[in-house]
């Protein structure tokens, strides 16, 4: 029973690191994998970067993301563009990758650094930066096609580095270290913030105002450049991963527990933005006061959420359906499908799909039946099995009806299905048990197997000849 479920749920998932050309996520889409960064350069276009190499795409404000492939598993951890065409990732082993496309195709940029670099920042299509670990900062001002090290110190990490303009920035990272540059790296001083704790994120609005957040929670405020830091209390939290203004007034933070952090007064005060969602947010982008996305991980999958109010309401742009086992999936033809499940709270999940697996609706499961399997003739016709039961649906599984039921103590787990026409079918599982149908499922009537083992699989060519797979090796023809 285990190993045909776990089959199934390699069948549909398919692993990550196993992308080729002819298989794509649909579910959890466009990935399953943790998302890391994103950044928006307008209201249509936007990008997100995280883990085994993910890189996602969108041209229509999120409503659809695309999936680029790009030959890497490592964890892509920042991404920024300064225009439509110009972009740059970077990841683990000093990976630096460039688009000129909008991200369509990527190449990769020689840093000749194996050491994990965490975040990235241009202020043109020349002029930009990369951060990572042993205190390292790179610099190139000719789009990437050289990058040269401005900083090195082993011991300690840059986790975020941000700049104004090509003289002006600032990173933090491990141990609450916060340095800064007035004439573009060629020099850089350590301020002092006044922690020891991890600062993931740092963001400035002008030469004076800026923000840094971390662990344990963490907020510091300056206002004269990071000559100062002064904490800021908003709130208990686990870790506070990235922060971003659109303006001198409005900013917001995010972390997980769902935290949405936001000020319309400059950090004044610091309001909850509820998301609804017991989620780790990685980080945030807002192109104007009200249009912004956050990406993250939720039930052990990426995550993306868009607002176009200020935060007022998140909405999904993708939402995965988080379940721990796949048990069976049935296409009859190249659009409609549909997939049993059950998530890690035991509910049993019915999806459907009538567009090739494109997006999936959930259907309502009143009985909470237990579906082992499925089998359809046609996009309205089908059987499952439950356990103990053998329901049935004309109308494409919005609605089941039971068409034959064991009897305590008489009961028996059914695991697989097969119809040779409208009529004739064939439902086993259990301690050797057959049932068959001649009638569409009227009635079913047992066959002898002659054995006591549980069957996983049934096929037949016509109404006469059939195979059975079950547990230690049977066969039965």
């Amino acid at each position: 029973m285990k190993t045909k479920f776990y089959i199934i749920s390699v069948f549909f998932l398919l692993i990550s690191t196993s992308i080729s050309a002819q298989w794509f996520f649909q579910n959890p889409y466009p990935t399953s994998n943790y998302l890391w960064d994103v950044d928006f350069i307008d209201e249509q276009n936007g990008w997100a970067v995280g883990e085994i190499g993910t890189i996602l795409k969108t041209e229509n404000g999120g409503e659809t993301w695309e999936q680029i492939f790009y030959e890497t598993d490592m964890l892509l951890t920042s991404v920024c563009f300064t225009d439509i065409n110009n972009g740059w990732i970077v990841g683990d082993y000093g990976l630096i990758l460039h688009t000129a496309n909008g991200g369509d195709t990527w190449y990769l940029q020689e840093s000749e650094m194996n050491d994990i670099l965490f975040s990235i920042y241009f202020i043109d299509d020349q002029t930009g930066w990369a951060a990572g670990l042993n205190k390292t900062i790179l610099h190139t001002n000719d789009g990437g096609n050289t990058w040269t090290i401005q900083y090195l110190q082993a011991d300690n990490y840059f986790c975020s580095i941000f700049f104004l303009d090509e003289n002006n920035g600032w990173a933090s990272g491990s141990e609450g270290i916060i340095f800064h540059t007035n004439d573009g790296g060629n020099n850089w001083m350590q301020q002092q913030s006044g922690t020891e704790t991890l600062l993931s994120s740092i963001f400035f609005i002008d030469q004076i105002n800026g923000w840094a957040v971390g662990y344990d929670g963490i907020i510091l405020h300056t206002q004269n450049g990071g000559t100062s830091w002064v904490q800021v209390n908003a709130g208990n939290y686990t870790i506070l991963s990235d922060v971003f203004f659109s303006d001198q007034n409005n900013g917001w933070i995010v972390g997980t527990e769902g935290a949405i952090l936001y000020t319309d007064n400059g950090g004044v005060t610091w309001n909850i933005q509820p998301s609804g969602l017991d989620c780790w947010f990685r980080a945030i982008s807002f192109i104007d006061n009200n249009t912004g996305w956050i990406v993250g991980v939720s039930s052990y999958t990426g995550i993306i959420i868009n607002t176009i109010n200020g935060g007022n309401e998140w909405n999904y742009q993708f939402k995965s359906f988080s379940v721990d086992y796949y048990y069976d999936v049935f296409f009859v033809d190249q659009e409609a499908g549909w997939i049993v499940s059950e998530t890690e709270n035991f509910e049993k999940i019915i999806l459907k799909t009538t567009n090739g697996g494109n997006t999936w609706e959930q259907l309502e499961n009143i009985d909470n039946l237990f579906f082992y399997s499925l089998y359809f003739i046609d996009s309205n016709t089908g059987w499952a099995n439950c356990a103990g039961k053998i329901v049935y649906t004309d109308d494409g599984g919005v609605t089941w009806v039971i068409q034959h039921q064991d009897t305590y103590p008489y009961w028996y787990a059914y695991f697989s299905l097969y119809f040779t026409d409208n009529n004739n079918g064939w439902a086993m599982g259990s301690n050797g048990k057959i049932l068959h149908t001649n009638d569409g499922g009227e009635n079913w009537m047992y066959q002898s197997s002659g054995i006591n083992e549980s069957f996983s699989s049934v096929y037949f060519v016509d109404n006469y000849n059939g195979w059975i797979a079950g547990n230690n090796g049977i066969i039965l023809n």
